[in-house]
């Protein structure tokens, strides 16, 4: 959606059915869902006394439109469910399609390998009329998807052979490569892939579309193909693309289940240098001996992230360093470590927790899930497992949620004498979640009970999952009453975890 061809706002005539297509002719308006009453309205001395909805100021259309648009996703990313209800305002009159093409262009959802010929009409709109360019914020680039079509990349390879045509037509060619040279690609063959590969048309778009704010993008699943990634890198390094993007969601996951991918940090390292970036998202990173995170150099320290926030992947503790500590001001970082995606994946939690140290001053979130890792870990045998480290220094660190081995590490045998629970935490903890039993867990909550109300005040939850059986909720609540904390305690037995949530 969003990729009809609406005629500027000062054309001379109205858009017709061919150039809105077929659904925008067919679609009511939703007139009766407009919380507007036109009888209420103080109109000027001399109007008429019967309004019309044409002689509404444009400054009033617009914000009845507001009213159409459909509320956003629980993510934050927008709705395209009221896209087509802006199709058909554009059909009423001149001012309704002035007042709806900024909320038809406003949002693009491509799904990429199958119907090329959709980003090219949206892309031809928006080189013809750099106006509607401007209104685009917010861009999702999917990989193909199961369909009725094709049901995994064997049947998928077998269908585009004969359909799936990404060449541009003869009468977009000239177009698209003079949008393209505009870019100042270096790259000797990146002018040539514009005319026949979709990654690098939808590069073009990424460049041409410059006040996006969300882009949402599935890594491209052709072989080793990152041609997307480094034509993007290229225009971003040189900041004519994406400066005010805030939230990027990198994803490597298509639907035939494939593993042996992911993104690198190289092509995603010109993101964290974006002047307006706060949120970086991934799933499925590459593993490490990959050497993934080979050619990052957003220098340390100087990055706008705020949040990072990694589901069901691999990521080294090298590469996440090197993101971390890119960071000027780090709030949130949450990263599940997702074996079933990725495939084995190396966990060193002392790594994670120097990293993080250098954000000590602003970090206020922290979740570490080890649930979904690949084999059984740690192993129920002779092993010894370091924790993360001191957060004593955190001055805003609110909410941790991390298995027990992060934490008072792994060991069973207590041969290394890792610090206590409570000599770890930071005095601002408000809620601890403890993810993952390891052994000693319960010894550390009750000795940590004595001191709690002097040294965490502002501690008011805390959980621990999978608990011994032998754990008592109860008796450690009154424990805690006893010594006057004023902390909820909950135990969960352990949890079926969805490898693929």
């Amino acid at each position: 959606m969003g990729d009809l061809q609406v005629p500027s706002s000062d054309s001379s005539s109205s858009p017709s059915s061919t150039q809105l297509g077929s659904t925008a002719a067919t679609t009511p308006v939703r007139v009766a869902s407009l919380p507007v009453v036109l009888s209420s309205l103080a109109l000027p001395p001399k109007q008429h006394a019967n309004p019309t909805f044409s002689s509404l100021p444009d400054e009033l259309v617009d914000q009845i439109f507001s009213y159409v648009e459909a509320p956003p996703h629980d993510d934050g990313t927008p709705s395209l469910k009221s896209q087509p209800d802006f199709w058909s305002l554009c059909l009423v009159n001149k001012q309704c399609q002035r007042a709806a093409t900024p909320y038809l262009y406003a949002c693009f959802e491509h799904e990429l390998y199958k119907d090329p010929q959709h980003l090219h009409l949206f892309l031809r709109n928006i080189i013809h009329d750099a106006k509607l360019a401007s209104y685009v914020q917010y861009i999702s680039l999917k990989d193909q998807e199961s369909c009725g079509l094709f049901q995994n990349m064997r049947m998928w390879r077998e269908w585009a052979s004969t359909f799936y045509r990404p060449a541009l037509a003869d009468e977009d060619r000239q177009l698209f490569l003079e949008a393209a040279r505009d870019l100042q690609l270096q790259r000797v063959d990146a002018l040539d892939t514009i005319a026949e590969k979709e990654e690098a048309q939808a590069a073009l778009l990424l460049s041409r579309t410059t006040d996006v704010t969300q882009l949402r993008m599935t890594i491209p699943n052709l072989g080793k193909n990152r041609l997307l990634l480094e034509i993007l890198k290229e225009t971003t390094d040189r900041g004519t693309a994406l400066q005010k993007l805030s939230k990027f969601t990198g994803i490597y996951y298509n639907f035939d289940g494939d593993i042996d991918g992911g993104f690198e940090l190289k092509p995603i390292s010109s993101l964290f240098r974006l002047p307006a970036i706060q949120r970086i998202n991934g799933v499925a990173c590459l593993e490490p001996e990959d050497d993934a995170f080979k050619g990052f150099d957003c220098p340390e320290g100087t990055s706008t992230v705020r949040e990072i926030d990694f589901r069901r992947s691999s990521v080294c503790p090298k590469a996440m360093s090197l993101m971390v500590g890119a960071c000027r001001a780090l709030r949130s970082f949450y990263c599940d470590w997702g074996g079933h995606t990725v495939g084995w994946s190396e966990i060193n939690f002392p790594t994670v927790g120097a990293a993080l140290r250098k954000q000590e001053k602003s970090l206020e979130s922290l979740t570490l899930d080890v649930r979904k890792h690949y084999d059984v870990w740690p192993e129920n045998e002779d092993v010894l497992i370091p924790p993360l480290g001191s957060f004593v220094g955190f001055e805003r660190l609110r909410y941790i949620e991390a298995p027990a081995a992060a934490l008072i590490g792994w060991d069973e045998g207590h041969v290394d004498g890792f610090p206590l629970l409570h000599e770890i935490l930071p005095f601002s903890i408000e809620k601890l979640v403890i993810n993952q039993w390891s052994p000693g867990i319960i010894e550390h909550l009750e000795k940590m009970a004595e001191l709690c109300a002097a040294m965490f005040p502002l501690l008011k939850e805390m959980a621990l999952h999978s608990a011994p059986h032998d754990a008592d909720e109860r008796k450690m609540q009154e424990l805690y009453d006893k010594n006057g904390a004023e902390v909820r305690i909950r135990f969960k037995d352990g949890e079926e975890v969805d490898h693929f949530a």
